[in-house]
């Protein structure tokens, strides 16, 4: 059948267009205007996915994420009981310790009622003295003072559990590292936990630790407060021998200078001084108003001319007056231009009257700017003026403050030390009063007590074991992803590969495998028929080659399922209304005479063989070719053989001259090739097809095979028409590829399920079969 010989409207029929010409190049993506148009088939665009870091690119890593953890969780799951356990039985192997607590107060009732009664501590005070007794306790020096308090005995006790170790640890590595001080976020309260494998010697590490710390602070107080009252009494007697020797020398300088009635007159010149200051300080700030006022005005008149958010100009003279009067013009006109034209004399003068308005209004805005510059001008005198004003006054008590500088100088140092003397003895009355206080600055509230075994140990097996399986769980399976180079179905075809995806064939283990090939022709699976429509479909959608047409189908690697779908995809042109054949040109390992059930002794080699006779009779079914036809219609030329080295064949002008009969006497050519990244034959092969379709298989072949087989391709005038995912799983696949192939497999499992129930219902009903009867 020649393309001419077609019905013209044949492009209404089957599911795409069937424009003229048997060949035709074209750069086109995926985003064809037939996809655009298509209501029912969604094509992948390449902007789906960006690096951006919007909520939705957010949740689409997360289920990403999530179906990887999902492909490869055996693995990590493995992983993760093996350091489980280890990490179990590691801590399974330490012994059992008993662990003794002792809780005491960091300052006593008595000493806290007295010193906020001083007046002399504040809360970051206190605060740092609480963060002082953290530091001792755990200081080196209060360890050591500390192993050097227990006796002969006590030391032997608490090294027993030790003696079996290579090297026997000192006591005071043994308190470091088994008692702990710890604080009560903000409160006075300090508990101290001694852990050991007797419950005697928890309990006495734990008291030993207290009571020792008493005693260091216990001396330390003492000592403190010994220093501190000696100190204060000194200070205190050399303050008052200061004090009177400069009582002297002042009463000696008033007497020298007669300053009794200069001090009158400098009162005088200080009040009228201050008078003064405060009016320069109204107008220094009268001038920073204008200053900002001018700044501002200047701003909004270079941006416009009549700046109405400038709360200055806006209210200058009659501006608001004028403002409505230009609004009033402005509407005026806009009422003229509906009934008269823009060069019309009524509009003429409409437009001077808005114009001149205008004018007075940009004037006005003017005219206040000028304004602010003249009050800032007299501001400017102002202050001139207030200033010389100030500096008479300061001259003229600049000699009264010479002779009386002396004066106050004295006064104020002798003031100051009196201040100095006073703290002083209110000091000393304290630490007296302190003296008498007892000096339980640390207070047991509870005694060493046991509180059972240490349960750290077994709250820390929990936790890691939980942190370590989960860890591998969700880790092991993401750094497999990063290292591993093998296609998943996680990743984006596009961003990887610049190139569309298809469409996917799901998994088919419950499939038989002898029923794989037919799943189109026999509707064994009508879930997975869908898969194979929507293949073709998107295909066509996607597609500007008019029909009649060749299709490569090759893959990567061998055991990818290209035979498979290349078998399913005839069936499913086939079905749409085209007629197709199928070509095995994969003469290294046939599969399609096997799993079609077809004899190998005719096909292109036996054709071949005969001299490549190109008679009338050439695609009959007894013809030279071996033309077979499969029982829902699709035709099918085997290999007839096999060949290790069938280039020869793939070069010949036959060969050429084959394709092309076909291409005028079928629809479609599917033509089923070797691996393309094995042998050269689906390069040669790709010569002679319109539209390549590249199989790949799941977790089969490595993405640099990938990219070399496509950069064969892209110098081959074949057009790629995409991939084709085989063997993916919902749940380990990309987001939207899951979410498309999910959500049409339910509705057509269901749809599908329920009309098949209702149609076998029926028909055993017809058949008076028992338990037909009920409800349909």
């Amino acid at each position: 059948m020649n393309p001419s010989d077609k019905d013209p409207n044949d492009s209404a029929k089957g599911i795409g267009p069937a424009e003229s010409g048997t060949f035709k190049n074209s750069g086109r993506g995926r985003g064809g205007e037939e996809a655009a148009a298509s209501p029912t088939i969604v094509v992948q665009q390449s902007g789906d996915f960006d690096d951006g870091l919007s909520a939705a690119d957010i949740r689409n890593r997360v289920k990403t994420g999530m179906a990887i953890v999902w492909r490869y969780w055996p693995v990590g799951a493995a992983l993760g009981l093996l350091l489980t356990s280890g990490f179990v039985w590691y801590m399974m192997r330490q012994p059992v310790m008993y662990e003794a607590v002792t809780t005491v107060l960091a300052k006593s009732p008595l000493e806290k009622m007295i010193i906020e009664a001083s007046q002399n501590s504040t809360g970051e005070m206190g605060e740092n003295t609480l963060k002082n007794h953290i530091s001792v306790m755990t200081s080196r020096s209060f360890v050591n003072r500390l192993a050097e308090a227990f006796t002969p005995e006590e030391k032997a006790a608490i090294l027993e559990p030790y003696l079996a170790e290579p090297e026997v640890p000192d006591v005071a590595s043994v308190i470091g590292s088994t008692v702990e001080a710890k604080r009560e976020r903000g409160r006075e309260f300090f508990t101290i936990t001694a852990l050991h494998q007797k419950e005697d010697v928890a309990l006495l590490l734990s008291d030993r630790f207290v009571s020792e710390y008493q005693k260091v602070i216990l001396d330390e107080v003492l000592a403190a407060r010994r220093n501190a009252t000696l100190y204060l009494r000194q200070r205190a007697d050399e303050l008052t021998r200061e004090i009177k020797a400069l009582e002297d020398e002042r009463r000696e300088y008033r007497e020298k200078y007669n300053l009794i009635t200069v001090e009158e007159n400098q009162g005088i010149f200080t009040e009228r001084q201050k008078r003064m200051n405060l009016a320069l300080a109204d107008v220094q700030m009268e001038r920073f108003r204008l200053e900002s006022s001018i700044a501002a005005a200047e701003t909004d008149l270079a941006r416009t001319p009549t700046p109405f958010d400038n709360p200055h100009l806006s209210v200058f003279g009659n501006n608001q007056a004028l403002r409505m009067e230009v609004e009033r013009l402005r509407n005026e006109r806009e009422t003229l231009s509906a009934q008269f034209g823009p060069n019309h004399p009524t509009m003429r003068e409409a437009n001077r009257a808005v114009e001149s308005a205008q004018a007075l209004l940009e004037a006005g805005f003017r005219l206040g700017y000028e304004d602010l510059k003249s009050k800032l001008q007299l501001a400017i005198a102002a202050e001139q003026q207030l200033n010389q004003e100030i500096n008479a006054i300061f001259a003229q008590s600049l000699e009264l403050d010479k002779m009386a500088g002396g004066f106050k100088r004295l006064t104020e140092e002798i003031s100051a030390k009196q201040l100095a003397q006073t703290d002083l003895l209110r000091k000393i009355s304290r630490e007296e009063v302190n003296a008498d206080v007892p000096t339980d600055t640390l207070r047991i509230v509870d005694a060493a007590y046991l509180t059972g075994k240490n349960t750290s140990r077994l709250l820390l097996m929990i936790a890691g074991g939980i942190f370590l399986f989960g860890g591998c769980l969700v880790a092991v399976p993401l750094g497999l992803y990063a290292i591993t180079d093998r296609v998943t179905g996680s990743m984006d075809f596009e961003n990887e590969f610049k190139l569309g995806l298809l469409g996917v064939v799901p998994r088919l283990g419950s499939t038989p495998e002898a029923d794989r090939p037919h799943i189109v022709r026999d509707n064994v699976d009508l879930e997975h028929v869908e898969s194979f429509l929507s293949l073709a479909a998107q295909m066509d959608i996607s597609s500007d080659v008019a029909y009649p047409k060749r299709v490569l189908v090759t893959s990567t690697v061998p055991g990818e399922g290209k035979s498979m779908i290349a078998s399913n995809l005839a069936s499913t042109f086939t079905r749409y209304g085209r007629k197709t054949v199928l070509v095995d040109f994969d003469f290294r390992r046939p599969v399609q005479q096997e799993i079609h059930d077809v004899q190998d002794d005719r096909g292109f080699l036996t054709w071949a063989a005969a001299d490549c006779p190109m008679g009338a009779d050439l695609l009959d079914p007894a013809g030279p070719l071996g033309l077979v036809v499969l029982p829902d219609g699709t035709s099918l030329i085997p290999t007839g053989g096999v060949h290790v080295q069938p280039g020869r064949f793939l070069v010949a002008k036959a060969t050429i001259q084959l394709l092309e009969r076909l291409s005028s006497e079928f629809d479609v050519v599917v033509v089923d090739s070797p691996p393309a990244g094995l042998f050269q034959d689906a390069l040669i092969l790709a010569r002679y097809c319109q539209e390549t379709v590249l199989v790949v298989r799941e977790g089969r072949p490595h993405i640099a095979q990938i990219r070399k087989v496509l950069a064969d391709l892209a110098h081959m005038p074949t057009r790629m028409a995409g991939f084709v995912l085989n063997g993916f799983s919902p749940r380990t696949t990309h987001p939207s590829v899951a979410y498309r192939y999910a959500s049409y497999g339910k509705y057509a499992y269901g749809y599908n399920g329920r009309y098949r129930q209702k149609s076998d219902r029926k028909e055993a009903a017809l058949a008076g079969e028992p338990g037909s009867h009920g409800k349909s």
